[in-house]
């Protein structure tokens, strides 16, 4: 068995948090405020995956054409983000900005969910609707705030840790290289593409599916550009800096993560479509992240048996939804960690 450190004393109920993006990270912020011991191991490095590549809109993309649950999480995850990072007082750190986001040619639905919603949604005289309140973080720089915020709050961290869920009945164990760790009083999978690999056999219970996408980004003079765009099935982000990203694919390929000349000319293309100026600077990253995919983009979070729970799943706005979807499973998972 490998000897690892524990978390907290042995009277606090014990989580293994498999899986170290925005979302385990999250989920150990939470349960660790309901008193749990939390470990989190990640086969790679934290945030290293979807959550690094991600773009880091607070705020579901075409959020009318979503689930209400969607929204409801997002919303709550976008003001979760804004004071978590501000009591951490690592807004910068993070690249914590307002930026709002404008809308191409979306008048009436964007109109009648922002009423619905409670989310200031302006018509522009152009046919665009401009949503002011959007906020962004930036991806890799906050998941390094977070698991900070993680850590200073007793969680214990394992980058490079592969992990696999066993199950024996319905208990859960879980084999990391070759020991196994049966002490763990409960396991949450926060794996998002890989929730099903981690799951093995109880992966045909669980709708997640890797989905490609590949992003770009601009080296423009910052100011240049203000507000995250979205148009034509594609979305452009100003960074603080100048860089401006423009994503994403939407890839059925498995669990590749490469990046394909045609995917980096068809987002070149439409982010000169939602911003002509673009043509005038150069493409100076390309790379591609494998979100978890999910047949209604909804994220699955509970129980799965006696001491295995899941949060996965959250597709196109894992990073937006990522503190409330943590939120609702500590919440989920009091009773048996005060029991």
């Amino acid at each position: 068995m490998i000897a690892l450190s524990r978390s907290s004393s042995d009277k606090a109920p014990r989580v293994a948090i498999v899986g170290g993006g925005l979302v385990g990270l999250w989920s150990a912020i939470e349960l660790r405020r309901k008193g749990a011991g939390v470990d989190v191991y990640d086969a790679g490095h934290m945030a290293g995956r979807a959550s690094w590549a991600g773009g880091g809109i607070l705020c579901p993309l075409w959020p009318w054409d979503y689930s209400d649950r969607i929204t409801t999480l997002s919303l709550r995850g976008a003001q979760l983000w804004r004071d978590e990072l501000s009591d951490a007082g690592c807004e910068g750190q993070a690249g914590l900005l307002k930026s709002g986001m404008r809308v191409l040619d979306q008048h009436a639905p964007a109109e009648q969910w922002g009423h619905r919603s409670g989310v200031d949604v302006r018509a522009q005289a152009d046919g665009s609707v401009l949503l002011p309140d959007v906020w962004q973080v930036r991806t890799p720089r906050a998941a390094r705030a977070v698991a900070d915020i993680a850590v200073s709050k007793g969680v214990h961290i394992y980058p490079e840790h592969a992990a696999q869920v066993e199950l024996r009945g319905d208990h859960a164990t879980l084999q990391i290289s070759e020991g196994r760790l049966p002490e763990y009083d409960h396991v949450v999978v926060c794996a998002g593409a890989w929730a099903a690999a981690v799951l093995g056999d109880l992966a045909d219970i669980i709708d997640v599916e890797p989905v490609r996408g590949q992003m770009i980004a601009f080296a423009a003079p910052p100011g240049e550009f203000h507000e995250i765009t979205l148009g034509g099935g594609a979305y452009v982000i100003p960074r603080s800096d100048g860089l401006v990203l423009c994503g994403s694919t939407m890839e059925y390929v498995g669990f590749d993560s490469s990046t394909t000349e045609a995917g980096r000319v068809a987002l070149q293309q439409l982010a000169v479509r939602i911003q002509p100026t673009l043509t005038n600077y150069p493409v100076v990253e390309h790379w591609a992240g494998l979100r978890p995919g999910s047949s209604t983009g909804e994220p699955r979070i509970g129980q799965l048996s006696d001491n295995l729970w899941i949060n996965a799943g959250h597709h196109r706005n894992g990073v937006a939804m990522a503190p409330a979807a943590a939120a609702e499973l500590a919440q989920a998972m009091s009773g048996v960690l005060t029991s």
